[in-house]
């Protein structure tokens, strides 16, 4: 099944309610999507309700900048987005993609896309010319998803990254604008 105008998937604004649903996609996400690139003990690691202590944390915070919206089937949590402020030197006026994780059971079904969407226009307000994202260079099936929605990758931006004591590469794709992301 695929997204469509029949589709029974219905997008909001996450609130503190939906941190477990958040942290079970968050986690299960990690564990099929990263298998291989990240260190596998790292990966069995991950906690669901650790994860949702912070994700409760999080989105209880009214000083927190970020905005998180959720796709739910049947008031379940299959997936969420992240955006915020950047947080890097060089994109100072462009969002930051913190987060994209669908449940791995509703991979290829058009919910990233879905995501996408419902968040253009949650950008726009911010008032900036686009976004960008950080992406483990190893991890093709995000970078193709990125690469469909019309973001291009960074020449030279590649950087290290520690993930559990281990370091790991990263590349920044980016929207110059909001118009280039494709819906």
């Amino acid at each position: 099944m695929t997204i469509t105008e029949n589709s029974t998937f219905t997008f909001r604004q996450a609130g503190h309610e939906d941190a477990q649903g958040i942290a079970a996609v968050h986690v299960r996400s990690w564990q099929i999507a990263y298998k291989g690139l990240i260190n596998q003990d790292y990966l069995d690691s991950l906690d669901i309700e650790a994860r949702a202590v912070s994700w409760q944390e999080s989105l209880s915070n009214p000083n927190n900048p970020c905005i998180t919206l959720i796709a739910l089937e049947n008031n379940k949590v299959v997936g969420f987005l992240t955006i915020g402020p950047s947080r890097n030197d060089v994109f100072t006026d462009d969002v930051e993609l913190y987060a994209i994780y669908i449940d791995p059971d509703y991979f290829g079904k058009g919910l990233g896309s879905g995501l996408f969407k419902k968040c253009h226009a949650r950008i726009l307000k911010h008032g900036t010319s686009g976004m960008f994202v950080n992406v483990l260079t190893d991890n093709l099936r995000g970078r193709d998803f990125y690469e469909r929605m019309g973001a291009k990758s960074v020449a030279n931006s590649e950087f290290s990254t520690k993930i559990h004591r281990k370091s790991y590469q990263e590349i920044i794709y980016y929207w110059p604008s909001l118009s280039d992301i494709k819906l």
